[in-house]
C-alpha cells in the first residue's frame, strides 16, 4: 500500500516526522478499517505499507506501533 498526502500544496506530498506518527495515523493510511489486506493470490493478508514519506526519526515511533497496529513485529 502506498499513501501520500498532498493536501498542503507544492511539488511534493507531505512527509510525517517524529511526532506525527500516532496510530490514528497509521489506520487513516490503511483505510481506517484495521483490516487486513486481501490480494489476488489469497497472500497473508499482511498489508504492506510503502513508508517513503516518513522522516528518518519517526522510525522508532512506527517500530512500536507496529504490533499493535499493523499485527506483526
Amino acid at each position: 500500500m502506498t499513501e501520500a498526502d498532498w493536501r498542503m500544496g507544492g511539488v511534493h506530498p507531505r512527509t510525517y516526522g517524529r511526532d506525527d506518527v500516532k496510530e490514528e495515523l497509521i489506520r487513516e493510511i490503511r483505510g481506517g478499517t484495521g483490516k487486513n489486506c486481501i490480494y489476488r493470490d489469497g497472500g497473508n493478508g499482511t498489508c504492506y505499507l510503502f513508508a517513503r514519506k516518513f522522516a528518518p526519526d519517526a522510525l522508532k515511533p512506527l517500530l512500536s506501533l507496529a504490533p499493535k497496529v499493523m499485527g506483526f513485529g
